[in-house]
């Protein structure tokens, strides 16, 4: 006698528990051509993908979700993820999408729309909504494509909350616990910057000074006073640190010097509205162009430059680089047989301080970015005043000191907001003369 469509299907799923996988695909044959629910193909699915093959679990996935299930959502859920896996990223998005209208939510279809968007070169797909719902999860993996997607925007506050999260999640990793320390500064969370810097100084009076490694040498400079920790960071993306010869070698190779100075500049910081720029403004002006041949190499993205063309081109000559490969920009400023080459960056955002460890220059300098040793970065001379450069911070630098008499920074006067007219009777002053 025949068995019944019930228990043929209790038979193959018998032999799914026990792993006759290859049984299990010979019992579905003579099931699914009956089938009229979701559940041979469910378990078709899941018995494709117990063998591995992942683009076939997902078509079967999809199919039971489609076969009227009390619960469809799930299974075309499983069919997305596993499309996504699978390399197949066309159905994967569009099976998301849909889901997303459904269950709005659900960081679920959120991370697949989002790996897409990261792996197909979509930004589109990349929207804030997105980014949201998976800093709003407590899914590891979710948390993990949240920082591929924000973890690097200072400005932005979910990085507190995602961070936080990951701290709890990972209490032993010392690039989370650091960024975390970092976004408590950014955003002035207290509660949290004062139990980790408890935790943190405790370690280090101790002499495990292991969790500075992780830390950015800019958040470092922000709250340490201890010179010799400074030198601790390493968290530097792109720098490979120069050797230790490397500056005899830069300083022994043939230069020819001109009657001018050829004086370079390195920054994605000019544009006018830039702090560095209110601050540099009036020395690119004021340098003596019978005496100084300068450049300024820039890689500061367009979209800051705007209406800036009159005023940039008071500053000197610019060079654009930001679209050029290290190697490329490393060719262009030694092809112009640079004299001294003046870092403007040091270790802050967006800074290409690496092109310094190229032997590109006799001389090289750092100066006004960053008030601090450039670690990992051939400099020769680091420009400061006593302030910045105390007597005592000398060991701890391999630059040399050159100190300005008053102060580094220069505040250019020609570009400072003028103040707006006030009443005399504002200063006491008589109203009638």
């Amino acid at each position: 006698m025949r068995l019944s469509f019930d228990d043929r299907l209790a038979e193959a799923e018998a032999m799914f528990r026990a792993g006759r996988y290859s049984e299990v695909l010979t019992q579905l044959a003579t099931l699914m051509p009956e089938a009229a629910n979701h559940r041979p193909a469910e378990l078709l699915a899941e018995t494709l993908l117990k063998l591995g093959m992942t683009g076939e679990a997902a078509e079967a996935f999809e199919h039971a979700g489609l076969k009227g299930p009390p619960q469809p959502y799930p299974l075309l859920l499983k069919a997305a993820r596993l499309y996504l896996d699978a390399g197949r990223l066309d159905k994967a998005l569009s099976l998301a999408v849909q889901l997303s209208r459904h269950q709005p939510n659900d960081p679920a279809p959120a991370f697949i729309i989002a790996s897409i968007g990261l792996k197909a070169g979509q930004p589109g797909l990349l929207a804030e909504p997105i980014k949201n719902l998976l800093v709003d999860s407590d899914d590891p993996e979710h948390l993990r494509l949240a920082v591929q997607l924000i973890g690097d925007d200072l400005r932005n506050a979910k990085n507190l909350t995602l961070f936080a999260k990951l701290r709890r999640l990972y209490p032993d990793d010392p690039f989370i616990r650091m960024t975390l320390v970092g976004y408590a500064r950014e955003f002035c969370d207290y509660p949290i910057l004062l139990a980790e810097e408890e935790v943190l100084r405790a370690a280090i009076a101790s002499g495990d000074t292991r969790a500075l490694a992780a830390e950015t040498p800019h958040y470092n400079l922000m709250w340490c006073a201890d010179e010799a920790l400074n030198r601790i960071p390493a968290n530097i993306t792109g720098l490979v640190p120069f050797a230790a010869d490397a500056p005899a070698r830069r300083r022994a190779k043939p230069h020819v010097f001109a009657e001018k100075i050829r004086v370079g500049y390195l920054s994605n910081d000019f544009w006018a509205d830039h702090a560095t720029m209110r601050l540099l403004g009036g020395v690119l002006k004021a340098h003596d162009r019978d005496r100084f041949d300068v450049t300024l190499y820039c890689h500061t993205p367009e979209r800051f430059i705007g209406g800036d063309a009159a005023v940039r081109a008071e500053w000197g000559r610019i060079t654009r680089i930001e679209d050029m490969s290290d190697e490329e920009a490393i060719a262009t400023m030694q092809s112009d047989r640079i004299d001294v080459l003046v870092d403007l960056k040091g270790h802050t955002g967006g800074s290409r301080s690496r092109l310094m460890n190229a032997p590109v220059a006799p001389v090289h300098v750092a100066w006004l970015g960053f008030p601090g040793s450039s670690v990992g970065v051939d400099c020769d001379y680091v420009i400061g005043d006593r302030f910045v450069l105390p007597d005592s911070a000398r060991p701890h630098y391999h630059e040399k000191f050159c100190r300005m008499p008053e102060s580094y920074q220069p505040n250019d006067p020609w570009t400072r907001a003028v103040p707006g007219p006030a009443a005399r009777r504002a200063y006491g002053l008589p109203t009638d003369r």
